[in-house]
């Protein structure tokens, strides 16, 4: 049928995943897509560098997002049975992977709200990133 497409074609990981290392890049030291894992329509990788200093390689899937390795384009745990817990949210991920990441969104939800109080009441505010 041509008007029926799976929703796997419909979300672009690619997009999808650089969308979400941009929101958290104030709270890792690193993020980026993955130069040598393969972009699929069903799924992409990227790395990320917590501010602990921990490596990861995450895959994004529609499961959502999945730790398949403890270095950066590594696929260590990709096929190890219940290897991995899959996440909705880049956020979650972060919570769960980097104590330093909640401190970060703290930290970063309180300038925000400090910002807003020094603006002037008629303008319109700026959306907060990094929504937790």
């Amino acid at each position: 049928m041509e008007g029926d497409h799976s929703i796997q074609q419909v979300i672009n990981f690619v997009e999808e995943a650089t969308r979400s290392l941009q929101e958290v890049a104030y709270a890792v030291n690193t993020g980026s897509m993955s130069p040598s894992l393969p972009c699929k329509p069903e799924c992409v990788y990227f790395n990320l560098t917590t501010r602990e200093n921990q490596r990861f390689c995450v895959r994004l899937t529609m499961r959502g997002f999945e730790v398949v390795g403890r270095d950066h384009d590594s696929l260590e745990l990709e096929d190890e049975p219940d290897s991995g817990e899959a996440f909705e949210t880049v956020y979650s991920l972060l919570d769960h992977l980097s104590p330093s990441y909640r401190a970060s969104f703290h930290h970063a939800l309180s300038d925000r709200l400090v910002q807003l109080e020094s603006e002037d009441p008629q303008q319109p505010a700026a959306p907060v990133s990094g929504q937790h």
